[in-house]
C-alpha cells in the first residue's frame, strides 16, 4: 500500500506567522554549513533524532524552525502526526549560563505558541545543565526509544559471533550480489523497493512516527550535500536492502536499514560493510531509534543479548516545563524550606508511572550530609508514602570565597 502523503499537511498558518514572528526560519538543507560549527562546539554527543540530517529527513511530518540566541542553535519541531510544537535540544557548546538565557528565551516562545514547553531527545549529559536553568520540569524516559551506543570493539565483537558470522559468510557464498554507494540517482530505485517490502505489508496507520517513503524523498536526493553514506545491494540483479549511516565528531550511528529478511545472511552483510566502509573512524557506535522498523529492534536487542553489553542503554529524556507548577513542589520545597539549614530546593523530578521522585538541596557549609539526607527522605516518605524518594546535597561555599 503506497503511502497517503495527504495527512503530513504543512504546519498550520496561524502557527507558521507566531514562529516567522517570533524570529524563527525554517531549516533548509543549505542550512548544513551554518549548522555544523554549533554541532562540532558540542560538549559531548547527541541523540541521533537531533542531529541536522534526522531533522531533514523527517522534516514532512515534523517541520524544524530554527533561530540563534546566546550563541546556541534553537530548534523547535512541529509534530503534524500529534498537533503541536516540541523543542528539540540546543545545539552549541553548553555552558550553565547560557542554557538559562536560552530556556527562558523558549518558554516565553512557547508562551506566545499557546503551547507546553516539551524538550524532546535529551541525553543524561545535558540535564544537570536544563537543572541548573532554575526552572522546574518534569522529566520522562521511554526505553522503546532509547540508543543503544557501543565500543567500536564491542560491536565488532558482537558481529563476529558464531551464529551472526554464518549468516554473513553464507550470504556471501550463496547469492549473486553486488553493492552500491547509495547517491541521488537510486532514489527510484530505493523508493520502489521501499514500496514493495515496506508499504506493501503496512497501513499507513502503523507508521504513526511519519512516512517513511518521505523520508527517502527528502535524504536521497541530498547524499552529496550533507554527511551521510549508505549502501544498497542487489541480490540477482533486484534490490534486496539497503542501510544508511552517518559518522559525525566520533560518532557513528545506524540510521536506517531494511532488507528482504527472508534471504538468510543480508542483515549481517549490510551491518558489517557499512562499518567497514563508513564507520571504522568512529569511537562510538549508535544504533538509533528505530521507528517500529522491525529488523533493526531485533539487531539492537539480539546483539545485546548474545553479543556483549551494552556499553550504555543511551536513554533520551523528555523535559516537559508544567503549565502550573506541581503541587507537590510547592509543598516539598515548604517542608525542606522549614529547616535553618536549607538554603535552596532545585532540580524537581518526578516520574508518576514509576512513583519516584528526586531534588537537590543546597545546605550551610560544615553539615553532614547522611543525616540531613535521611531526615528528609524520612518527612517525606510520611507525606508521600507510595514514592521512592532521592535526595542529593549541595553544599553552599560561598562564604569561603569571599
Amino acid at each position: 500500500m503506497k503511502s497517503d502523503t495527504k495527512k503530513y499537511y504543512k504546519i498550520p498558518q496561524k502557527m507558521l506567522e507566531i514562529f516567522l514572528a517570533r524570529g524563527y526560519q525554517e531549516l533548509r538543507v543549505e542550512d548544513q554549513s551554518l549548522f555544523d560549527p554549533y554541532y562540532d562546539s558540542m560538549n559531548e554527543h547527541w541523540s541521533a533524532n537531533t542531529s541536522f540530517l534526522n531533522l531533514i529527513g523527517w522534516r514532512d511530518s515534523y517541520p524544524t524552525y530554527f533561530k540563534i540566541a546566546e550563541g546556541l542553535l534553537i530548534n523547535i519541531t512541529y509534530l503534524n502526526t500529534e498537533g503541536y510544537p516540541v523543542a528539540v535540544p540546543f545545539v552549541g557548546n553548553y555552558t550553565e549560563e547560557k542554557i538559562k538565557k536560552v530556556m527562558q528565551i523558549l518558554k516565553e516562545d512557547f508562551a506566545g505558541f499557546d503551547a507546553q514547553l516539551i524538550i524532546m531527545d535529551v541525553v543524561p549529559w545535558m540535564l544537570p545543565y536544563y537543572e541548573a536553568s532554575g526552572i522546574q520540569f518534569e522529566i520522562e524516559d521511554n526505553r522503546d526509544y532509547m540508543d543503544y551506543t557501543f565500543t567500536p570493539e564491542q560491536f565488532l565483537a558482537g558481529m563476529d559471533m558464531q551464529d551472526d558470522r554464518y549468516r554473513y559468510n553464507y550470504f556471501k557464498r550463496r547469492f549473486a550480489y553486488e553493492t552500491e554507494e547509495i547517491t541521488p540517482f537510486h532514489r527510484e530505485e530505493i523508493r520502489e523497493f521501499m514500496e514493495r517490502e515496506w508499504c506493501g505489508e503496512k497501513t499507513c496507520e502503523e507508521c504513526h512516527c511519519g512516512c517513511l517513503l518521505r523520508v527517502i524523498d527528502n535524504l536521497v536526493p541530498v547524499f552529496d550535500k550533507i554527511r551521510i553514506n549508505g549502501i544498497l545491494v542487489r541480490v540477482e540483479g533486484k534490490m534486496a536492502g539497503l542501510c544508511i549511516v552517518s559518522c559525525r565528531n566520533g560518532l557513528g550511528v545506524y540510521q536506517y536499514k531494511n532488507a528482504v529478511n527472508r534471504i538468510k545472511g543480508i542483515n549481517e552483510y549490510l551491518l558489517r560493510e557499512s562499518f567497514e566502509r563508513y564507520l571504522q573512524s568512529a569511537d562510538t557506535i549508535n544504533y538509533t531509534e528505530d521507528m517500529g522498523v522491525e529488523n533493526l529492534r531485533y539487531y539492537k536487542e539480539h546483539m545485546a543479548r548474545l553479543g556483549f553489553d551494552k556499553d550504555v542503554d543511551w536513554v533520551e529524556y523528555k523535559i516537559k516545563i508544567p503549565e502550573q507548577v506541581d503541587p507537590r513542589i510547592e509543598r516539598l520545597s515548604q517542608l525542606v524550606m522549614k529547616h535553618p539549614w536549607a538554603l535552596q530546593v532545585h532540580g524537581f523530578y518526578v516520574d508518576r508511572t514509576k512513583k519516584t521522585m528526586r531534588f537537590d538541596v543546597v545546605v550551610t557549609f560544615g553539615r553532614d550530609r547522611e543525616p540531613l539526607i535521611q531526615e528528609l527522605q524520612q518527612e517525606i516518605t510520611r507525606l508521600y508514602p507510595n514514592y521512592q524518594v532521592s535526595v542529593d546535597i549541595d553544599r553552599d561555599i560561598s562564604a569561603l570565597q569571599g
